[in-house]
């Protein structure tokens, strides 16, 4: 589906960030750390990519709302996040986000054992 971008009161100005996007220096940032060193962008690339940032993230969110809604849930999960992503055509992003999730969940897994280890040792 496509959505219309909602009316502004006022633009920003070229090193602000937009209301829908993500913070224009951070975008900038980010195309920088990933581009080869002979690579440059026009200064029009980092506001248009965090208004298409922006624009993703209110899809991703409008479709994983929809599906806690549809569960009466009235908090966002991962789980409704990655079915977000499989249901407007992402599966591929949806594996590596959950790939990254459960070895998230491992990591912090890990570091709470050997919290309690540490507690109990120290009895």
């Amino acid at each position: 589906f496509l959505m219309e971008p909602e009316p502004r009161d006022s633009e920003s100005g070229a090193g602000a960030s937009s209301s829908d996007g993500l913070p224009r220096a951070a975008v900038a940032k980010l195309v920088k750390e990933r581009l080869p060193p002979h690579l440059r962008t026009k200064p029009d690339v980092a506001a248009l990519l965090s208004e298409m940032a922006g624009e993703f993230l209110q899809m991703l969110t409008s479709e994983a709302n929809e599906a806690a809604s549809a569960e009466k849930k009235k908090t966002l999960s991962e789980a409704h996040l990655l079915g977000a992503l499989r249901k407007l055509g992402y599966p591929q992003l949806a594996a590596e986000c959950e790939a990254v999730g459960e070895a998230e969940h491992g990591a912090q897994a890990a570091a709470k054992a050997r919290k309690r280890k540490l507690k109990g040792a120290a009895r």
